[in-house]
Order: structure tokens, then sequence, then C-alpha cells
């Protein structure tokens, strides 16, 4: 990862919601914040099934679809807001199961880092 500058380094960091993504996420940022970098730490994003996800192999792709489309939107609606408040975002960083996050930063000109957990 390239050099940043304290205080002038905005990160963005998204994680798949669950255990084995959180845990690394969080003593990620801890490091981060420790170089002096602002974390905005983003999980538990709304999928659209709102807790009726029943788990079946089948309904994983609807599932999926539908976490991307509300995520998707979700982050572009929190990078919009931030760079209102001309407090943007310079990085953001996604796990894995959250590809399209990488899609979404480079559609709004922000660039992105997958982290590998």
């Amino acid at each position: 990862m390239e050099n940043f500058k304290k205080n002038d380094s905005h990160v963005l960091l998204m994680s798949f919601p669950m255990l084995g993504h959180i845990n690394p996420c969080l003593h990620f940022a801890k490091r981060l914040v420790n170089l002096g970098v602002q974390v905005t730490y983003c999980t538990s994003l709304s999928d659209g099934y709102d807790g009726n996800y029943k788990e079946s192999f089948d309904e994983y792709h609807l599932f999926y679809n539908s976490v991307k489309i509300y995520g998707s939107e979700f982050v572009f609606n929190m990078v919009s807001e931030h760079t209102k408040k001309n407090y943007g975002f310079t990085r953001i960083i996604y796990t894995t199961l959250m590809a399209w996050v990488g899609s979404v930063a480079k559609s709004i000109n922000v660039p992105s880092t997958f982290f590998w957990i």
C-alpha cells in the first residue's frame, strides 16, 4: 500500500458481514489508524432480505445480487455525502465476496484496494 500522510487520508473499509471478515478488518483498521489514517468501517449492509434469507443454495444467487444492488447504492450514497462535506474518501478497501465494491469505486473515480483476508 502506498505511503499515507497523517490526516490526509480517509479510507472506507468495507467487509462482508461475517465474523471471519469482520475481525481481520477491525485489526487492519486499527493498524491504519495507528498510521494516522482516518478509517470509516462499514459492514452489515442491507441486503434487501432483512433477515428472510433461508441460506439455501438455490437462493444464494438471488441473495448475492440483492446485496450487490443495495450495497452499491449504499456505497455510492456514502461517498457522495462525505464528498459534499469536503471529507471525501481517498481510497475504498473491500474484502472477499465484495468485489462489486471495486466496480462502484471505479465508477465514481475513487481508488480501491482488495483486502485478502
